[in-house]
């Protein structure tokens, strides 16, 4: 019994000293599965592991609203947003942009086989399939539905990532979704 209590403490002593070593938290934005996230920030997560001296941990919240609100509270030591979510973390949370994508940002809208734009028209509800609700290719996707066919109310649906979103309306549980480049 003595030898179990003595086991538990000496692990209970290791967690402790483990969870007191310093380390760097990398926030990314949860637009895929957190697997996925791991995989592709790896690279940059060792990188940064050399340059620093200390573990990086990949980091993320289960939803857009979390994630944003975990930066602009200061939980990650760097972060790898949207351009919306980055510009609020700047202004709400007083992060500073270290490089910002330079590129122009479109939407690509993606349509179940078979269907158009024109059928779509027709019909007096759309269901949207999206990321998450303030993912910004469902912001822009929405509005330019809603200029587009603004006779139609549009309900999102949220999946857990943009992969999920597009195999939700390749399935038939949505009428359209969009994804950026």
């Amino acid at each position: 019994m003595l030898r179990l209590c003595c086991g538990l403490l000496a692990c209970c002593w290791l967690g402790l000293a483990v969870a007191e070593e310093p380390s760097f938290e990398l926030g990314v934005l949860p637009n895929m599965e957190t697997v996925e996230l791991i995989r592709q920030y790896q690279p940059l997560a060792s990188y940064l592991r050399e340059q620093l001296g200390m573990p990086v941990l990949v980091r993320t919240r289960a939803t857009y609203d979390r994630f944003a609100r975990a930066a602009q509270a200061g939980e990650f030591d760097l972060i790898v947003t949207a351009p919306h979510l980055a510009r609020l973390a700047e202004q709400e949370g007083g992060l500073r942009p270290l490089v910002s994508f330079a590129g122009e940002l479109r939407l690509v809208a993606v349509l179940p086989a078979g269907s158009s734009l024109e059928e779509l028209r027709a019909r007096p509800v759309l269901t949207m399939a999206v990321p998450d609700r303030i993912a910004w290719v469902a912001l822009m996707g929405e509005a330019w539905l809603a200029q587009q066919m603004p006779q139609a109310e549009i309900r999102l649906r949220a999946y857990r990532s943009h992969r999920n979103a597009v195999r939700a309306v390749q399935q038939g549980e949505g009428d359209i979704t969009f994804i950026g480049p």
